[in-house]
């Protein structure tokens, strides 16, 4: 496997004194590219302020997450509590911008503009992104993301741009979500984000028990996972009545049980041990288990 070799990233530009901060009301600091995602802060009278993604200098739609940066509020003397960092992820249709290269991308913040620093090419930032997906823990965040990064495939005709056995890794993703489509229709949307509540409450050694619901019109496909892999298993759904009242909910059939195949030792780690975890719609349901 080779994968487009990477050049390293520069530190992220240092954060001012206080007194340097005081000179001006409004601060944006754009400080690196992470998985198709612009890292930094900005700060406007003393407060988090909010930013905005441009191509070609027009404001183009993108998902901003906001959250706190105390190294950044120690160093300009203000409230810890406030969101002073944010990450803007980079549309997928603006890559088929004509002639989006990396000097067309900037971030703003008032009057405030900062080019963001991309480094790499879409191919190598692609692929930067499915190995940290590979190696990310399952849960929301990386189901959101693969999405993301299917998107980003469908509006780029980024697939040959992977590796091979991330282009197979990206395929099997899809399909075990039913989300084929999502790597070449650029109309495809996700499902939405689903609440999953739910427990594991009994192991005996053979057998796990426990409940789950994610949906109130739809059961949770349930999965058994050993040391990170998918293993075939026979899940029995169960009523459970005292859960079904304590959601309020008209679904009865929420209480599972699985019983561990054996072919789990397969999969053993070289010391003999199963990291055992369940999943319902690509969600942990628990912390993993050793066994």
């Amino acid at each position: 496997m080779i994968f487009q070799k990477l050049k390293l990233k520069p530190p992220p530009p240092p954060i001012p004194s206080a007194q340097a901060g005081a000179e001006r009301a409004t601060r944006l600091v754009v400080e690196r590219v992470e998985q198709m995602t612009v890292v930094g802060w900005a700060a406007a009278n003393g407060r988090g302020a909010e930013v905005e993604l441009l191509l070609h200098g027009s404001v183009v739609p993108a998902h901003v997450e906001r959250g706190p940066r105390h190294d950044v509020a120690a160093a300009l003397g203000l409230p810890a509590e406030e969101a002073y960092g944010f990450r803007v992820e980079l549309p997928p249709g603006s890559w088929s911008n004509a002639d989006a290269t990396p000097a067309a991308f900037q971030v703003r913040c008032g009057n405030e503009l900062s080019p963001v620093p991309l480094e790499h090419s879409f191919g190598a930032l692609l692929q930067e992104w499915a190995l940290h997906l590979q190696a990310m823990p399952a849960g929301g965040e990386r189901e959101r993301q693969l999405y993301a990064l299917m998107a980003q495939v469908a509006h780029n005709g980024g697939m040959g741009q992977l590796a091979n056995d991330q282009q197979a890794w990206l395929r099997a993703q899809a399909r075990e979500r039913q989300a084929e489509a999502a790597l070449s229709d650029v109309s495809w949307t996700p499902p939405a984000a689903r609440q999953l509540h739910g427990a594991i409450e009994r192991f005996d050694g053979l057998t796990l028990q426990g409940w789950a619901m994610g949906s109130e019109n739809a059961h949770e496909q349930l999965q058994l996972l050993c040391n990170g892999q998918t293993v075939p298993c026979s899940v029995v759904r169960l009523e459970r009545r005292d859960v079904q009242q304590a959601l309020e909910t008209t679904r009865l059939q929420l209480g599972f049980e699985i019983e561990l195949p054996s072919a789990i030792w397969a999969l053993a780690d070289s010391s003999g041990a199963c990291v055992l975890q369940v999943q319902a719609d690509f969600l942990p349901l628990s912390d993993p288990l050793r066994v």
